[in-house]
């Protein structure tokens, strides 16, 4: 419960932030912005998300010693990961960054190699059972992104200034910095092979959820267009990152026998009627919402709207389905599924139509190859765990 509320605080606090900067730099100025978060959601769910269930099952199972000498190898991954990315950052230049302030490649790199450390943190305070510290954590993150926020606008300073404000996100580590210690005794480490299947399935899936306004930048799309798909994505994706944040919780559902009965077929069925449901419900009053919460400039036309909700509904069904092939320890299935619903949805970048057109069908078209392939897939027995 305490890690679903320090979720949707988290949530709320997010999109404040986006408020704040679209009322105050407008929906053309904001899209460097939504590039860059852009990215931060992708790394939440690739490097932060994977890094904290297998730090809580690792520590679990291991008592500690093992794991904390693997965990020194994986935050030299995530300092490779942010020179990587802020390096890609600046080689595709202004043409999608939409701006050439080198705030952003920087940024970028910051909030990628900081996903890391937050998610071994996180997953430390969970398998202590300190889950209230765990959801203060989640709540405060963007807290502090806000402040940083609100003296920018009331200092009138530039948006690459309140795009910087981002990288204040990862200061919240310093309050527990008791788990930022590593050994660097001898002995076995434990292997990172479920890390990276689980890293990869949730890439995958991430580039379809989150991805929408980069591929509108690279395609070509106004920036009015860009910032008004960020916006309603960042709406319609709300309960995903709710989610997201408990599903640490969730994980613990699929070892209840009772609960056996929700397969993964049920899952996929129950999924695709909710995403009927969701394109109706937001097609006739998603556009207001947006422009309510983002202003009158960032608002789809309604089969637009309609669609996005529709394709963040899918993924819901996905991330429940991730959380059962981590339980079962499938991890290999769940990136096989996805690279298969990856290739085949990018079919729909090929319709002839505008680039809001193209990407949507995109969007809600991978996601739905994934749920039927996530939910006709067959368990795949269980492997002996890696020395």
């Amino acid at each position: 419960m305490a890690l679903g509320a320090g979720s949707l605080v988290n949530g709320l606090v997010a999109l404040a932030w986006i408020r704040v900067g679209t009322l105050a730099y407008g929906a053309a100025a904001f899209a460097p912005v939504s590039v860059v978060w852009s990215v931060w959601s992708v790394s939440v769910a690739v490097l932060t998300f994977p890094v904290q269930h297998w730090t809580i099952r690792e520590l679990r199972r291991d008592g500690g010693a093992a794991v904390r000498r693997t965990a020194t190898r994986l935050m030299l991954l995530a300092v490779a990961a942010g020179v990587a990315t802020a390096s890609v950052a600046a080689l595709l230049g202004a043409d999608v960054l939409r701006t050439d302030s080198w705030v952003s490649p920087v940024t970028m790199g910051v909030v990628v190699a900081a996903a890391v450390p937050i998610g071994w943190v996180r997953g430390q305070l969970v398998a202590q059972d300190r889950t209230s510290a765990a959801a203060l954590m989640i709540g405060c993150e963007n807290l502090l992104r806000l402040v940083g926020a609100g003296v920018v606008v009331l200092s009138g300073l530039s948006v690459e200034v309140f795009l910087g404000t981002l990288v204040l996100g990862p200061l919240i580590l310093l309050g527990w910095p008791g788990l930022l210690r590593f050994s660097r005794a001898g002995g076995p480490a434990v292997s990172l092979r479920d890390v990276g299947e689980l890293s990869a399935a949730n890439s995958l899936s991430q580039v379809s959820l989150a991805g929408a306004p980069i591929l509108m930048a690279l395609l070509g799309a106004p920036d009015r267009l860009v910032t008004a798909v960020f916006g309603t994505l960042s709406l319609a994706r709300a309960p995903y990152l709710v989610l997201l944040g408990a599903s640490m919780r969730l994980t613990a559902l699929w070892s209840d026998d009772r609960r056996r009965g929700l397969t993964r077929g049920r899952i996929a069925v129950a999924t695709v009627l909710l995403a009927g449901v969701a394109a109706l419900v937001g097609g006739l009053v998603g556009p207001w919402i947006v422009a309510l919460a983002f202003g009158p400039d960032t608002a789809l036309p309604p089969v637009a709207t309609g669609a996005v909700s529709a394709g963040a509904t899918l993924a819901l069904g996905t991330l429940v389905m991730t959380s059962r092939y981590t339980t079962e320890d499938d991890t290999a299935g769940l990136a096989r599924a996805w690279v298969l619903a990856t290739v085949l949805g990018a079919l729909g970048l090929a319709v002839p139509s505008s680039a809001l057109v193209r990407v949507l069908t995109w969007f809600v078209l991978t996601e739905a190859l994934a749920v039927v392939l996530l939910g006709s897939r067959r368990l795949t027995p269980r492997r002996p765990r890696s020395p």
